[in-house]
């Protein structure tokens, strides 16, 4: 079992490096933002668009709309619209990583930002495995780790682990 969960890690970071070259570092890093300035955005106009929303089906003669329903609605409708707005802001820009002095450049630091975020990835599945042990899967787990070393080392110097060990209950 160690060794599947250990061939599946190494084929995320395999392919979230392909997939920063193939994008490019440009690209990469506008989507990776995009995506932090939508859920900002999102976050802090929910309160806002729920109360919209929230009139919006006080029309009809069936009020089935809770609280958090209609903030869950109006945060998915802020999601979308500005990820749709976004991306076609990352289409236009990202053309300029394909001209051919930046070319190169762009897809190589595309591929080193996308073994990062594969490293980063990596580290939080790691972590919820580590976690596995403290919900009743100990001897699971520690069979898992023994089975590789490759990933027991991962585990052992996994950043997560190492910042969050100290914030968990237990």
């Amino acid at each position: 079992m160690g060794q599947i969960i250990l061939i599946v890690l190494l084929l995320i970071l395999i392919f979230d490096t392909i997939r920063g070259f193939k994008r490019g570092f440009l690209k990469s890093l506008l989507l990776l933002a995009t995506w932090l300035l939508t859920f900002a955005i999102a976050y802090s106009a929910a309160d806002t668009v729920k109360q919209y929303v929230i009139q919006m089906f006080m029309k009809s003669e069936q009020n089935i709309l809770t609280d958090q329903l209609a903030y869950f609605i109006a945060f998915a409708l802020i999601v979308l619209v500005l990820k749709a707005v976004f991306s076609i802001l990352v289409g236009v820009i990202s053309k300029f990583g394909d001209l051919p002095v930046i070319g190169w450049f762009n897809h190589f630091f595309g591929g080193v930002l996308g073994f990062v975020k594969g490293i980063i990835v990596i580290s939080f599945l790691l972590f919820a495995i580590y976690l596995c042990q403290y919900i009743g899967f100990k001897q699971e787990y520690n069979e898992i780790m023994q089975t590789s070393s490759l990933l027991q080392f991962m585990a052992e110097n996994n950043p997560v682990i190492t910042m969050l060990k100290g914030a968990m209950p237990f």
